[in-house]
């Protein structure tokens, strides 16, 4: 049988290419409370490998030239309350690796293709689902979204578009933003979590698209979207 490969309290710092890259068939992989930082290319791959269970927990990953974590041909990995910020690709970026969970954790201000793509997920990656992931501040404070879907990629948005003027007199904005790119074959459930702070009624409460431009519209119930 394969062995499995554990890792705990581990700190990578600086290495001039893919700071942890795991290839090999392997009956585990746990990751966990550990950092890695500064690398020369994406933090950590896990790719075209069988292992049954892949777990990344507790962890952080900042400041790597490309991607934080890099997956690729993975079933059912589970990426649990990591910091993965500040990387010159995506936070997370998920290929052909059906079943991946993302749960709970800050992924925040990556910066893939001079933009703020902070998950990416493709098209032959089904029924990956996130949860209650903070994505930054946009305009308010700690942003937190949860969504499932396909071909997509979801981010914060620190500078979002202008709301017009006939709408900000006649709306009370409470400023969470995120931002998403839907694919050809791709769809997105979306839930963009607010504080009770935030709102005084929430039955007011409308959920609103930017398609481009000082343009926003509002996003009905018949859409298939609920307030959440």
């Amino acid at each position: 049988p394969n062995a499995g490969l554990n890792l705990s309290n581990v700190d990578i710092n600086g290495t001039s290419n893919v700071a942890l890259d795991v290839a090999i068939d392997l009956d585990r992989l746990n990751i966990s409370n550990s950092s890695i930082k500064n690398s020369g290319n994406n933090a950590l791959m896990v790719r075209n490998a069988s292992i049954p269970t892949v777990v990344v927990k507790g962890s952080t990953l900042e400041n790597n030239t490309n991607d934080g974590i890099y997956i690729e041909a993975i079933e059912g990995i589970l990426l649990q309350n990591n910091t993965v910020k500040n990387n010159g690709g995506f936070g997370i970026q998920v290929l052909g690796s059906p079943n991946a969970t993302i749960d709970s954790g800050t992924i925040k201000q990556n910066d893939a293709y001079g933009g703020n793509i902070d998950i990416k997920i493709n098209k032959t990656s089904t029924n990956a689902t996130a949860e209650k992931i903070d994505i930054g501040s946009s305009t308010n404070t700690n942003t937190k979204v949860s969504f499932d879907g396909k071909d997509i990629n979801v981010g914060g948005i620190q500078s979002p578009a202008e709301v017009p003027p006939a709408l900000s007199g006649s709306l009370n904005n409470i400023s969470r933003y995120a931002e998403a790119d839907i694919g050809p074959a791709g769809y997105l459930n979306l839930t963009i979590h607010y504080q009770d702070a935030d709102v005084n009624d929430e039955s007011s409460l409308a959920l609103w698209r930017n398609p481009g431009g000082n343009y926003w519209k509002k996003v009905f119930q018949q859409d298939g979207t609920t307030i959440n």
